[in-house]
C-alpha cells in the first residue's frame, strides 16, 4: 500500500541546533527541495558542519558523528575547539580569525581530533564562509574527512623507507639504481666515495652531468658506454665487468 504525504502534513525530523532561531530552517517538508538538500547532508559521505561566524555550532551530519564518536547533542554542547589535539588548536584558531576577517575565502588543513574513545585521528578540513547575495557573512560551513589510514600508510611508507636507505648506506658495495631511460633514482654514498664523484652531483638531477664526470674517471670510457648501451638495450640480462679508474 503506497500512502502519499503532503507538504503540509508532516515535516522531516530536523536536526538540532545548538543555536536558537536556526533548528526552524532545518524544518523541511517532506518531498520539498529542502528536504532533498537535508537528506544529502544527512546522507553524505564526509562529516559535514555548519557554525555561526563566532564559531558556535548551528548543525552537524551524521558522518560527522561517526567521525568524531560524539552523538549530535554530545558535540552541540562542545566548543569547537573541544574536539582539536591541543597541539592543533592554535593553528586552527588563527584560521578562522583569518577567515572570519575576509583575509582568506576558505581554509584547508590537516589537524588531529581527539574522539571519544580517546582515539586520535588525522582528518582533512575544509572550512569556508557563506556570504549573502549583498556579500555579508552569514556562516561557516565545514567539510570533514577522515584521513586515518592514509597518514598511517604514509607513515608506514616513510619508516620502510627510512629502513631501506639506512640498509643502502650501511652495504659495504656502491648502489646505483636508474630507470629504463637512464634517469638516476637513487644512489648511496658508498658508490660516491668509489667514484670520487661528490654525491650532490648523483642528487642533482643531471644525468648527463654525472655521466661526463664518471667517463673522466675511466681510462677506457668508450668500452664502458658500449656496455651501458647494451645493458640498456637488453635490461633483463646481468653483467659482471672490471672498470679500470684513472
Amino acid at each position: 500500500m503506497v500512502r502519499t504525504t503532503s507538504a503540509t502534513e508532516s515535516t522531516m525530523l530536523a536536526p538540532s541546533s545548538a543555536v536558537p532561531g536556526w533548528t526552524a530552517e532545518y524544518a523541511v517538508p517532506l518531498g520539498g527541495p529542502g528536504h532533498l538538500l537535508l537528506a544529502t547532508f544527512e546522507q553524505a559521505a564526509i562529516g559535514i558542519t555548519h557554525l555561526t561566524l563566532d564559531e558556535q555550532w548551528i548543525s552537524v551530519n551524521q558522518r560527522y558523528c561517526e567521525i568524531t564518536g560524539y552523538s549530535r547533542e554530545e558535540i552541540l554542547n562542545f566548543k569547537v575547539e573541544h574536539l582539536t589535539h591541543p597541539d592543533d588548536v592554535p593553528a586552527s584558531l588563527e584560521f578562522i580569525r583569518r577567515i572570519r576577517s575576509g583575509e582568506l575565502p576558505e581554509y584547508r588543513m590537516e589537524k588531529r581530533y581527539i574522539r571519544k574513545n580517546g582515539d586520535v585521528i588525522w582528518v582533512h578540513l575544509t572550512v569556508s564562509i557563506v556570504r549573502s547575495a549583498t556579500g555579508a557573512p552569514l556562516y561557516l560551513v565545514g567539510f570533514i574527512e577522515d584521513i586515518t589510514q592514509r597518514r598511517d600508510a604514509q607513515t608506514e611508507a616513510s619508516r620502510s623507507l627510512s629502513l631501506l636507505r639506512a640498509t643502502l648506506e650501511s652495504t659495504a658495495d656502491g648502489i646505483l639504481v636508474v630507470n629504463l631511460n637512464g634517469k638516476i633514482l637513487s644512489f648511496n654514498q658508498k658508490l660516491a666515495d668509489m667514484w670520487g664523484i661528490p654525491a650532490e652531483v648523483f642528487a642533482s638531477g643531471n644525468d648527463q652531468r654525472t655521466i661526463d664526470m664518471a667517463l673522466e674517471k675511466l681510462v677506457y670510457p668508450e668500452i664502458f658506454m658500449a656496455k651501458v648501451g647494451e645493458l640498456n638495450r637488453h635490461p633483463e640480462e646481468a653483467s659482471y665487468d672490471v672498470i679500470e679508474l684513472k
